[in-house]
């Protein structure tokens, strides 16, 4: 888990701040839940969450440009809808997170 968040944490910093908010997308997936099996995890959906507010603070991304899945929520149709619904015109960089 710790080398998992290290990874995003490396990641978040290798986009600079000055970057165009409003040409940067991201859909955040987190799921603690499997149902279907007893091996829940810890942490994920906190961690898709987390990286949102981090892409909002510290980033200056705008809010209606992230999408976070998580749990439930994060079934693969709704994951598949999030991201053909980015933008993919030029100048648009996109993430699934």
């Amino acid at each position: 888990m710790k080398k998992t968040i290290f990874i995003f944490a490396l990641l978040l910093l290798l986009i600079p701040k000055t970057t165009f908010s409003q040409n940067w997308n991201a859909v955040c997936v987190g799921i603690n839940d499997y149902p279907w099996t007893s091996k829940d995890r810890e942490y994920l959906a906190e961690s898709a969450a987390h990286v949102k507010q981090h892409l909002i603070d510290y980033q200056q991304w705008n809010v209606n440009n992230i999408a976070l899945l998580t749990d439930g929520d994060a079934s693969e149709s709704n994951i598949q809808t999030a991201t053909t619904s980015m933008p993919t015109s030029a100048g648009n960089i996109n993430f699934l997170v």
